[in-house]
């Protein structure tokens, strides 16, 4: 059972103080996805479940974190190699990637949050 949601990408304080430390930590930051609680419930999961978000573009698995303060029908994701793996770019639309309003498919899934290194190798065969 999916869930149709709009992607909304941002910059996280924490994540960017992090960012040249381990990347453990860094992971960790950047694969939080903000759900409201409803489509949690929807979805048939509970906060701190993995979720696999699908776009036109790719699919990630995060760790969903549930947030009131997101509306219904939205998904917050801070700017990382998840949410470029998520989100296009196409330089005769716009002058940069469609960090806004980008639809995605959002299950439940059982797979580990999807390797960091994964998405850093892809973003930079996509260049």
């Amino acid at each position: 059972m999916g869930l149709n949601l709009v992607l909304i990408t941002h910059r996280d304080i924490f994540q960017g103080m992090v960012k040249y430390q381990e990347g453990e930590e860094y992971q960790r930051r950047s694969a939080l996805v903000r759900v409201n609680p409803q489509d949690l419930k929807e979805l048939g999961v509970a906060a701190g479940s993995n979720l696999r978000l699908t776009s036109p573009y790719g699919s990630v698995v995060v760790q969903a974190r549930a947030d009131q303060q997101c509306p219904q029908g939205y998904a917050y994701l801070p700017i990382s190699p998840y949410a470029s793996r998520l989100t296009g770019y196409d330089p005769e639309q716009r002058a940069l990637p469609t960090f806004k309003g980008t639809p995605v498919q959002a299950e439940p899934s059982s797979e580990a949050v999807t390797p960091i290194e994964e998405l850093e190798t892809f973003v930079l065969e996509r260049k």
